[in-house]
């Protein structure tokens, strides 16, 4: 059976360079929100010789995690995930931010979980930002539980709060602390993912030279 790498945010440079990097051992599943973006990287790639497939659309919604796993199943074996999908301060405002960088990767989970198998690993792009931020007990717990209801308006005093203690910007604290509940993500789940074969990561990398990064 043909092994398969789901990749997220693959229309933004570390996506991109991931699936240069898988292309060679895997059969790819790209998606971004970028629609145009993603079916010229795909484009690319086939023409180079690679099996790419793509599905666009926003991660925040669960319909695409759920078409993601759904075509998936039909391609072959889910070998690797990579979330690379994800927003910086200095893309959009805090409440979008949550949205892409800790509730989008609880709707993948959850949809790519039924289908892991032995040796298959789930590698979320974390930030160093997560181990240097700021630790509010308060916030954590709540982005532990991310599809609660009204997440954003409870996160709201408490974000507040910590720019009052620490500084910085509601969009700063959001993302730190949306990072740091991606490495907490795996650490909970690591061990259940290894029962049934397989490993959950997360890596925080610091600054990367991409469009991004640049910014």
């Amino acid at each position: 059976m043909k092994q398969v790498a789901i990749i997220t945010g693959a229309a933004g440079g570390m996506g991109t360079a991931i699936a240069r990097r898988l292309a060679k051992t895997r059969m790819l599943l790209l998606t971004d929100v970028d629609r145009a973006r993603l079916d010229a990287l795909t484009a690319q790639l086939i023409s180079e010789g690679h099996q790419a497939h793509a599905v666009s659309g926003d991660l925040a919604d669960p319909r695409v995690s759920e078409e993601l796993a759904a075509r998936c199943t039909t391609m072959g074996a889910l070998a690797t995930l990579v979330n690379a999908a994800g927003l910086s301060p200095a893309q959009s405002d805090w409440r979008t931010i949550i949205a892409a960088n800790i509730v989008a990767p609880e709707y993948l989970q959850r949809a790519v979980e039924p289908l892991l198998g032995d040796g298959a690993v789930g590698i979320l792009i974390a930030s160093v930002a997560g181990h240097l931020g700021p630790v509010d007990a308060a916030v954590q717990a709540l982005l532990g539980e991310p599809l609660q209801p009204n997440l954003c308006d409870l996160l709201e005093p408490l974000l507040a709060e910590m720019i009052a203690i620490h500084g910085g910007t509601m969009e700063g604290q959001a993302y730190s602390a949306s990072k740091r509940a991606i490495i907490r993500k795996c650490e909970r789940h690591a061990l259940d993912w290894g029962q049934r074969g397989a490993r959950l990561v997360s890596v925080s990398p610091g600054v990367v030279w991409t469009p991004m990064g640049q910014e």
